[in-house]
């Protein structure tokens, strides 16, 4: 299905957010995700379902100063 991720269409075989950040080979640590603007606690991840309306963002924490 495709979904928006960071305001980019990808097509993406995942059902759930846990399953997408596998398949998109990003590490869990360090990141949040907004489902519809609404963030999803890491908890949550394998029981929040995708579909193809969705739009999400996934922001990584970085380093600096």
């Amino acid at each position: 299905m495709k979904i928006k991720i960071n305001n980019s269409e990808k097509e993406i075989a995942s059902s759930n957010i846990k399953d997408l950040i596998a398949e998109l080979g990003i590490k869990a640590n360090g990141i949040a995700i907004a489902q519809n603007n609404q963030i999803i606690p890491f908890k949550l991840w394998e029981s929040t379902l995708i579909s193809s309306t969705d739009n999400l963002t996934i922001i990584k924490a970085t380093q600096g100063g």
